[in-house]
């Protein structure tokens, strides 16, 4: 990682002067100079980029803004091929940070998001992995798009195209060669407990020795695989842990030594779970929230959800009454969506009797045999 840091650099050095080439046929009254330790983008007649070599077309750059910057001036320029055909990353005006690419000075919107500066501290990145080109806000991926225009060109920088723009940037931050992590499980939501996850990275230059990430409950163990394309294997669920609910984004960490990437991916429940979001709890006798309550003092809400295995025809509906035709048992976590136990999962051992009574966790407690019984639920819901 190259971080370069504008604090206590000259008034009026030029870029050319911290190791960038002006390229050209740029406007010779154009520039991008120091001032009090920020960048000043100075247009004067014309277009005039700054560009500096990389290994490959592959890039991971970023910049930091000390102030309030100026909307059109092109912090971030790469893939360059000449002074006035690149891409670039720029604040479109007070309210987005658009994408675009310019061709023979011309400007084209590729994308544009909204975002929400700040009076200091903003940071533009930009990740471009072959065809791949995200942008990222103070963090958060704002733009994602494919576009291979141009991906083999090596050169990255910046470009002053309108106005007298006082830009602010304190620090230019760039990666070579640009680690990243662009597959996680062939794009495909990963399941709890789930082992040999493949993944592929690029520019690692080994295999990382850590992933983990940032959700409560996954950790991330028996990492293999080949350098750029690792494999590993995330934690289950614990009874009464922390797990995110399923469909939850998770960021993956990839660690070896001084490089790092992030990789997200969404966590879902198991393939031989049934999963039902619980709206309006019943704890009438003979419901699955009842039962729970009464054995354990556990209180099933709105918004909690159930994951379930199967039998027979069981359907558990979303009140937590169930209907099935024999009886049967299955496993049943919990998930919690608010108050003290908020992301915490509990499991469950369910059973459902021949004469249709719910006996959670194995045997017949005296939940099972006085708060639920033999009762409306268990003779026409469950059926006998």
């Amino acid at each position: 990682m190259t971080v370069l840091n504008f604090s206590g650099v000259s008034n009026g050095t030029d870029l050319s002067a911290l190791g960038f080439t002006k390229e050209a046929g740029s406007a010779s009254d154009s520039s991008i100079t120091v001032t009090s330790g920020e960048l000043d983008f100075n247009f004067g007649s014309g277009i005039a980029t700054y560009s500096l070599p990389l290994s490959s077309g592959d890039c991971d750059i970023s910049c930091e803004f000390g102030g309030y910057y100026a909307s059109y001036c092109s912090p971030i320029v790469f893939r360059i091929q000449d002074y006035q055909n690149y891409w670039a990353v720029r604040a479109g005006d007070a309210g987005t940070i658009n994408l675009i690419r310019v061709v023979s000075g011309s400007t084209t919107s590729v994308s544009t998001q909204s975002i929400s500066r700040n009076s200091s501290g903003d940071i533009f990145r930009v990740l471009a992995i072959g065809s791949l080109i995200k942008v990222y806000f103070n963090g958060a991926e704002v733009i994602s798009v494919t576009d291979s225009t141009w991906s083999t060109n090596n050169k990255i920088g910046m470009s002053v195209r309108l106005g007298t723009e006082l830009a602010l940037i304190t620090t230019y931050t760039y990666i070579d060669p640009a680690v990243a992590v662009t597959s996680i499980n062939g794009g495909s939501p990963i399941t709890a407990g789930q082992s040999g996850i493949a993944s592929v990275s690029t520019g690692f230059s080994g295999l990382p020795a850590t992933i983990t990430t940032n959700a409560s409950g996954v950790t991330c163990s028996n990492i293999g695989g080949t350098t750029n394309a690792p494999t590993f294997t995330i934690s289950d669920r614990v009874d009464g842990g922390l797990y995110p609910k399923s469909g939850t984004s998770v960021n993956f960490t990839f660690v070896n030594g001084t490089e790092n990437a992030v990789g997200a991916q969404t966590i879902v429940k198991k393939s031989t779970e049934t999963k039902v979001v619980i709206a309006s709890p019943l704890f009438s006798d003979n419901t699955i929230a009842q039962a729970i309550f009464a054995a354990f003092g556990r209180t099933v809400a709105a918004a909690d959800e159930f994951y379930h295995t199967t039998y027979s025809d069981l359907v558990i509906t979303p009140d937590t009454d169930f209907t099935v035709t024999a009886a049967g048992s299955f496993d049943l976590w919990l998930y919690v969506n608010a108050g003290a136990d908020a992301g915490k999962n509990y499991y469950y051992a369910v059973t459902i009797t021949e004469s249709g009574t719910i006996v959670i966790a194995g045997g017949l407690t005296a939940a099972g045999l006085t708060s639920i019984g033999l009762t409306r639920a268990g003779q026409t819901s469950a059926g006998l």
